[in-house]
């Protein structure tokens, strides 16, 4: 450390270098002034608060005099040797400050609420981070305004479209009203904001052709997506339930899948017997972990995430637009209608809660129709044979 008793002009005439230096007073223990790169120049003091050395800074020349420096210096060092750390009000109120800062505080709402009683936490998280924390990554919660939500749901409608939009909404603004009952913000500034696009009721069925060129492009890309959206159109179960599928939950011999009750929507055990071509699929399929059957890459206990990029590049492949994941447990629905399959039957085989079975018969009817159901898919997998030959 190089060391010389300074004076301002001293000081004045430092000249920067290619990298940051200091240069300690030696008329004052610890005082020195720092030049950074740009030719900045700023009074730092290097103290000890027990075995830890701290560097407190003290203020910028010419702004701050050598004068001044060392005064300030000498109260600072009079506080350590009493045992007080002259930062300590400026740690707490700088600790303050990031804790307030949205990213932090949109971290702790993923890890403290929706981590623990969400399913879609991770979309939550991916959400926030990417649409609100990249834009908002010096902004305190407090500052946040209607302004700063309505600029980026408009940017989003823009981009993205009215869907992604919307689940932005409804993301960020659970989150504020979240901080709003801790009582970190006493009104939320979705407050007044309306959702940024109608929705309406989706009636989207995949036309047969739609089917065999999502399937085809499905076995070109292969395990996991690939793999996944087949055993999608084979069974008509929630995307949730298929890439969360346990391999302790298949029977091969007896050609089903047992849900328990944790892992659905229903919240009821659900048996859903497996065609010969979904057991095919299954045995065919790598076992990259001993649970999950589409775990993430990377990810010990993780099921597979990222749909959106796996999406764009099915659409690219199959050539179909404007579908969702979901439209195929619509058009599993609808195609066995079409396959004469009975109504109570194929609400059994997708597992809706509201069955068209009254609440009592659904009480105390112990017969599962998995026969019934067996049946059903078995149809239903030899018409997508069909649709896959023609």
């Amino acid at each position: 450390m190089r060391s010389r008793p300074l004076t301002d002009l001293d000081i004045k005439h430092l000249k920067p270098h290619a990298t940051q230096y200091e240069v300690f007073d030696a008329a004052l223990s610890g005082l020195a002034i720092r030049v950074s790169p740009g030719g900045t120049k700023a009074f730092v003091l290097l103290y000890r608060i027990g075995r830890r050395t701290r560097r407190y800074t003290i203020g910028r020349h010419p702004v701050l005099s050598l004068k001044s420096a060392r005064q300030l210096a000498a109260d600072a060092l009079k506080l350590v040797a009493a045992g007080r750390d002259p930062q300590a009000k400026k740690l707490i109120e700088r600790e303050r400050y990031q804790s307030s800062l949205f990213p932090v505080v949109a971290a702790a709402f993923v890890e403290r609420y929706a981590k623990p009683n969400t399913k879609a936490w991770r979309e939550t998280d991916r959400i926030l981070r990417s649409e609100f924390s990249s834009r908002w990554k010096n902004l305190r919660l407090q500052d946040v305004s209607k302004q700063h939500v309505a600029e980026v749901l408009d940017e989003l409608i823009s981009q993205s479209g009215p869907s992604a939009a919307n689940h932005a909404f409804a993301a960020v603004r659970r989150m504020l009203n979240w901080c709003v009952e801790r009582g970190e913000l006493s009104v939320s500034p979705c407050t007044g904001l309306k959702q940024p696009a109608q929705t309406f009721s989706r009636e989207r069925v995949l036309s047969n052709d739609e089917v065999a060129k999502i399937w085809k492009a499905a076995d070109s890309m292969g395990y996991p997506f690939g793999s996944l959206i087949q055993l999608l159109l084979l069974t008509g179960q929630r995307r949730s339930e298929v890439s969360q599928l346990n391999w302790s939950h298949l029977d091969f011999e007896g050609a089903l899948w047992s849900q328990p009750s944790s892992s659905n929507k229903s919240k009821r055990v659900h048996l859903v017997p497996l065609s010969t071509p979904a057991i095919k699929l299954l045995r065919e399929m790598p076992r990259e972990h001993d649970q999950l059957v589409f775990p993430a890459r990377g990810r010990t206990n993780s099921a597979v995430s990222g749909f959106s990029k796996w999406k764009r590049r099915l659409d690219k492949l199959s050539g179909t637009k404007d579908w969702t994941i979901h439209d195929i447990r619509r058009t599993v629905n609808t195609g066995l209608a079409a396959l004469k399959v009975p109504p109570h039957v194929a609400d059994l085989v997708l597992n809706h809660k509201g069955s068209v079975r009254s609440a009592v018969t659904a009480i105390y009817d112990r017969h599962d129709y998995l026969d019934d159901k067996r049946e059903a898919l078995e149809r239903w997998a030899t018409h997508i044979e069909w649709l896959r030959g023609h």
